[in-house]
């Protein structure tokens, strides 16, 4: 069938053609007293979609990091728990005193003499320095610093002096500064899962495994506690 064939006035073929017209005029209608209006408000609002689609990915991705990020923190406060137990909580100076006069009876040291040095406050704990002289041959002041070196807390080392006094007996004398260390209760730190439940979140916590050594590499020095 050709155009030539098609007869005009068939009420059929009128009224698809009247309505093929009435489609036309309310297309142009509507582009122009709808879409075209709206055109540039359709176009900010597809960029808004397209942007909210973008952070929501960006969100998925960061998503799957706040697992991993949260290991790492218990992780850490692992570390710094076995830190902070090797600290009381204030300057013992008795017990160290004490445990400084077994080491020194037990390995034949003498101690001339100790001088309480005042506390440093440093960034997350204090340091309680004491200035010690003492007496004793080699092999007895290698047995006494490492009997101080297994303290059950962190003992750290500096300005070491050594001078020979006694070629027969082999005895010397040496002085050294034993700092040890103390972490008031105010300053302790909250576990990451009780920082999440104080913000009302449900994360239950993890138990990594850390050594103590991974504490003692904390602080840096000459004395340090001999794995338990």
């Amino acid at each position: 069938m050709t155009l030539s064939d098609i007869n005009i006035k068939d009420p059929r073929v009128q009224k698809v053609i009247g309505g093929v017209v009435i489609l036309f005029i309310m297309v142009g209608i509507w582009h122009m007293q709808i879409y075209g209006p709206n055109k540039e408000a359709i176009s900010k609002k597809r960029e808004s979609i397209e942007q909210l689609n973008l952070k929501l990915q960006t969100a998925k991705m960061n998503a799957g990091k706040l697992a991993e990020i949260q290991k790492e923190m218990e992780e850490a406060f692992v570390k710094y728990k076995l830190l902070e137990k090797l600290m009381p909580a204030e300057r013992d100076v008795p017990d160290f005193l004490n445990k400084l006069n077994i080491a020194s009876r037990e390995n034949n040291v003498k101690v001339i003499n100790i001088d309480l040095e005042p506390s440093e406050v440093r960034e997350f704990y204090i340091a309680d320095p004491y200035r010690i002289e003492f007496k004793g041959n080699y092999h007895d002041l290698g047995a006494f610093l490492e009997d101080i070196a297994n303290l059950p807390f962190i003992a750290t080392a500096k300005n070491v002096n050594l001078k020979k006094t006694d070629k027969a007996t082999g005895t010397i004398s040496a002085s050294l500064t034993i700092i040890s260390y103390h972490m008031p209760m105010k300053d302790r730190l909250m576990a990451p899962t009780q920082l999440a439940s104080a913000r009302g979140g449900t994360h239950e916590a993890t138990k990594p495994r850390a050594t103590e050594d991974d504490a003692v590499g904390a602080i840096s020095g000459g004395l340090s506690p001999a794995p338990h």
